[in-house]
């Protein structure tokens, strides 16, 4: 069965009997199981590579879903209520399929739009309704259907890594909230807050604060230490894997924003086992280097 014969994209069953019959020809020895295989840029040159690094927080340390992202968006809703925001948004729910990486967000309207490789706009959601690229709503707030990349970083804000999706799908819920709710305010002007009126801009100001608050001082951290098996994903293979870069010559170094303390007490739970092997007798011993409070991407500038 050639691959190039397959549909394009391959059915999950057409890709499952193409990879059987093609590692039929192999001799067994090296044969695997496919969630055990890897499959690698024939570009890179593995053997080149002499040290290999690790980011912590959901490279090593992957956060069961939807659990983390309920506890990131639950202790975010206390703090917004404390800033005087209505007790009712602690009411709001995650829902973990609205968001993917990438989206951006418009501080100016409160929407969130995909574009293409571009820049230009694909569609957009604002708060729970979904505005296509032919909706004349779209062409009001967007008339060249495009993001400038001189806009990027002042009047939007892009979702691109993994901890941005709650927040994503946490700002959608607030716009709706506050546009059921509103007694009309022209432009931005959403909700009265006490004698403040919030504007789309200052809901993100907001939602940003509270949201860094919650991982500065150290709240969701606890939270995650006090039930580790809940909200971080054990995998039994993590030693096995940093083992055998360092038996093939190869140094190892883990590199992560967080502190020791919160680094220590996950690194711990992912790498315990039953059994002992020479030379590991902690977590440490799985690493030539240890890096906290990396300050990414910071020291770079």
């Amino acid at each position: 069965m050639d691959i190039n014969s397959l549909s394009i994209p391959p059915t999950e069953k057409e890709l499952e009997q193409f990879v059987t019959v093609e590692s039929d020809r192999l001799p067994r020895k090296y044969t695997r199981e496919i969630n055990s295989r890897i499959f690698v840029n024939r570009s890179v040159n593995l053997d080149n590579i002499q040290y290999f690094g690790f980011d912590m927080d959901y490279t090593l340390a992957v956060y069961n879903s939807p659990a983390f992202e309920s506890l990131q968006i639950n202790l975010t809703l206390q703090r917004l209520v404390k800033r005087g925001y209505p007790k009712e948004i602690l009411n709001i729910v995650y829902n973990p399929n609205f968001a993917v990486r990438g989206l951006f967000l418009d501080k100016k309207y409160g929407n969130l739009v995909h574009l293409d490789h571009f820049g230009f706009i694909m569609s957009c959601v604002h708060g729970f309704n979904v505005i296509h690229k032919d909706d004349e709503k779209l062409l009001e707030w967007y008339p060249d259907k495009i993001v400038h990349p001189t806009e990027i970083g002042k009047r939007y804000y892009c979702f691109d890594t993994l901890f941005g999706l709650p927040e994503a799908f946490l700002y959608s819920s607030l716009v709706h909230f506050f546009e059921q709710q509103k007694s009309a305010n022209e432009g931005a002007n959403i909700q009265e807050k006490g004698p403040v009126e919030i504007s789309f801009w200052s809901l993100f100001d907001d939602l940003r604060e509270c949201t860094h608050e919650i991982h500065i001082d150290g709240s969701i951290k606890q939270a995650i230490l006090g039930d580790l098996k809940k909200y971080i994903r054990k995998d039994e293979r993590l030693g096995l894997m940093l083992r055998r870069f360092r038996e093939h010559g190869r140094k190892v170094f883990l590199l992560t924003n967080s502190e020791f303390y919160y680094t220590n007490s996950v690194m711990e739970y992912l790498l315990q086992s039953d059994e002992k092997y020479v030379g590991y007798d902690s977590w440490r011993d799985y690493f030539d280097i240890i890096i906290t409070n990396a300050c990414k991407l910071r020291f770079f500038l």
